[in-house]
């Protein structure tokens, strides 16, 4: 509570250097120019439309909230071309990369997915420039990145990820091939469980994707549930299933993991469940 009620603090204080809405403009109308230029990866433009309309309408926890956030994102993309540190780079680089894709900002997530793979050339790298470059279709982009891995990066993930950019290259006896060898770890996460569907899925072996995207629905909380079911429901790689029946009761599949009673809060700390939630237990057992 206390950081919320200094967040909203600092951002009134701001709020009156903020500038005026253009003549005949209203709040409203400079808040949807903002998100417009947001959309197009405008970020300057976006944040002084979004500052008019939060001047203007000071009321509206929207507006605050959205000029806010933009004004972060610029404060980030500054410090990050400043900063020296690898693993404090990369932390605000992530935490660009989760706003762009939560705003659908695909060729900006690209480009700073190409940054962050020039920088560390490892298999987290790889695998999130791959998953970008796939989102965009450049296929053979994406196949280069997982190519130039050594041996001893590649993973399960990184290997289906490079069948779906073989497969969707119309190189299906590569990707097959590929798909072959993958050797599926012990303690394989959804993620992984879900990348490999996607691969057999594209592959035309419909029976082992519509399997393995029933066990990650299975295997995640409903509130996670939701998200794969819409990826599954616009991935070009699941296509050929899309409608039909079998894909449709697929996605049907209840969860068999109870769903945290978190509180949404800041932190565990003041959490009235904390020590009995798996997001608890997981912080305390950490170093």
């Amino acid at each position: 509570m206390k950081m919320a009620t200094t967040l909203a603090a600092a951002v009134l204080t701001v709020v009156v250097a903020l500038p005026v809405l253009a003549r005949g403009e209203s709040a409203q109308q400079a808040y949807q120019k903002g998100q417009t230029l947001l959309s197009k990866g405008d970020f300057n433009g976006a944040l002084k439309a979004l500052a008019a309309a939060a001047r203007a309408d000071g009321q509206n926890q929207e507006y605050m909230q959205r000029y806010a956030m933009v004004r972060r994102v610029l404060q980030l993309q500054q410090k990050m071309e400043a900063e020296k540190d690898p693993q404090r780079w990369l932390y605000m680089a992530r935490a660009l990369h989760a706003f762009y894709i939560g705003e659908g900002l695909l060729d900006e997530t690209a480009a700073l997915d190409r940054k962050i793979h020039a920088k560390f050339n490892d298999t987290s790298s790889a695998t999130l420039l791959a998953e970008t470059e796939l989102a965009l279709n450049n296929n053979a982009e994406a196949a280069d990145v997982l190519k130039k891995l050594e041996p001893n990066q590649s993973s399960a993930v990184t290997q289906a990820l490079l069948g779906i950019a073989l497969a969707r290259q119309g190189k299906m006896d590569d990707a097959k091939r590929v798909t072959k060898a993958i050797v599926r770890p012990a303690d394989v996460e959804p993620r992984t469980v879900y990348t490999l569907a996607r691969l057999h899925a594209v592959t035309g072996d419909s029976d082992a994707a519509m399997k393995e995207l029933g066990q990650v629905l299975e295997s995640v909380p409903p509130s996670i549930q939701v998200s794969y079911r819409e990826h599954a429901t616009r991935c070009p790689d699941f296509r050929a299933l899309a409608g039909t029946k079998q894909f449709a009761q697929v996605l049907k599949t209840e969860s068999k993991i109870p769903e945290s009673r978190c509180s949404g809060g800041q932190g565990c700390a003041g959490c009235p469940n904390r020590g009995q939630c798996p997001k608890a237990q997981g912080q305390s057992q950490s170093p």
